[in-house]
């Protein structure tokens, strides 16, 4: 099975070798390349060349590509990210599975308007090579409240674009409890209890901390991480990739 293979067919909720593991690194890949954060998505080259390296380095079969919030609407950026999901595609082939990660519509709105924030995220997904991608993930940062009854609706337009393509549909929240959003799997970025999606076949995605101990998975599980720092423990990076590599559905990693 390809990387490709399984990423997508775990997101689709079907059978799969092991699970995925999908950490954010991209400050993490630029203290690596030694290339300055701030001038990871000047163009093309500066954000291959970090994310084909982390790959290389650790053996990754899966990259998350998260252009910065305040900057993913320039036009240098979506072209830098445009070009380096192509290139990715091109020397990887069969064996990388690329995440495109965007800011959530209420991050990404000047004004909090979601459905502005949709409609900007529906732009940027056709501008961004979306056959080259396997999966989109929405990290939204700001607390949605009383608006989460209506996301999956507000979402639908989004959605349906990225199944279209083929896409797996991630979904990553500052917030906990149960949570409809529409998307195959869903991410908690906080200390706060997992959130659950109301989806019955919806992944959940365990996030990895430096320091703490690497939770088994449960069926539909899957290991991620928060945005990795630069100075992440390279040691303990490379464990973890390594127990994941090893992890099959429903048993322990270790």
């Amino acid at each position: 099975m390809t990387a490709r293979q399984r990423l997508r067919a775990f997101l689709a909720g079907e059978t799969v070798d092991r699970p995925p593991f999908l950490p954010f690194a991209m400050a993490f890949a630029a203290r690596l390349d030694q290339t300055p954060i701030d001038r990871l998505f000047d163009n093309a080259n500066t954000l291959t060349r970090p994310l084909s390296g982390l790959r290389q380095l650790f053996g990754l079969d899966a990259l998350v590509v998260r252009p910065p919030a305040g900057r993913v609407k320039e036009d240098s950026v979506v072209a830098a990210v445009s070009d380096a999901v192509e290139r990715l595609r091109v020397l990887t082939r069969e064996q990388l599975a690329i995440v495109l990660a965007l800011p959530g519509p209420a991050t990404i709105a000047d004004d909090g308007d979601m459905e502005e924030g949709v409609d900007q995220l529906l732009d940027l997904t056709r501008r961004l090579h979306p056959e080259q991608i396997d999966a989109v993930a929405l990290v939204e940062e700001r607390a949605l409240g009383d608006a989460r009854s209506g996301f999956p609706e507000v979402l639908a337009p989004l959605w349906n674009t990225a199944s279209y393509y083929g896409l797996g549909r991630i979904f990553v929240t500052c917030e906990a409890g149960a949570f409809d959003s529409g998307a195959d799997a869903i991410v908690t970025w906080s200390d706060l209890p997992k959130a659950k999606p109301t989806k019955p076949q919806a992944r959940v995605g365990i996030v990895l901390r430096q320091g703490q101990p690497l939770p088994h998975l449960a069926e539909g599980e899957f290991y991620t991480t928060e945005e990795l720092l630069p100075d992440t423990d390279i040691e303990w990076f490379k464990l973890v990739v390594s127990r994941a590599a090893r992890c099959e559905v429903g048993t322990p990693s270790a």
